[in-house]
């Protein structure tokens, strides 16, 4: 096998593991959505009898969870996206140094560091605008209704 085939391999490693990372971003957010619903139900119904501003943080705990947990999956992701980009700038080039046959050789050479990997994490929690939007439009959504309900 040679060394561009090698990384080849390698870099269909990473994007299939950036596409899973996707997907289970998405059923993270299936099931967010899930719960949130089954404890309005809950506090809607009676069965959970909670008054008042408790009622907000029951509601209120579950989203920001799985907010960090999933930003903490998308920078994992990127994390990825990079080891992709060190890979593909290696296939580019004219002549690749010999490499070891082991096939995640490379992946292991181009770790991550903690501060890097942190930096990633407060990044996906703050400014990746696809999960901020989702999970404050949740928020909102959601104290509205739990607002409403309360009138009832």
């Amino acid at each position: 096998m040679t060394n561009k085939e090698i990384i080849q391999k390698q870099i269909d490693f990473w994007y299939d593991n950036i596409q899973n990372s996707r997907r289970a971003q998405l059923t993270m957010r299936n099931w967010c959505i899930t719960l949130v619903f089954a404890i309005i139900i809950a506090l809607s119904t009676g069965e959970l009898k909670i008054v008042g501003y408790l009622q907000y943080i029951v509601i209120t705990l579950p989203i920001l969870l799985f907010w960090f947990i999933e930003s903490l999956q998308n920078s994992m992701e990127r994390i990825s996206i990079c080891k992709v980009e060190i890979l593909e700038k290696l296939m580019c080039q004219e002549t690749i140094p010999e490499l070891n046959t082991d096939m995640f050789y490379i992946s292991l050479r181009t770790n991550v560091s903690l501060k890097q990997k942190i930096n990633l994490l407060i990044k996906s929690i703050f400014t990746t605008e696809t999960i901020v939007l989702f999970y404050l439009l949740l928020l909102a959504g959601v104290f509205v209704l739990i607002f409403l309900l309360s009138f009832l």
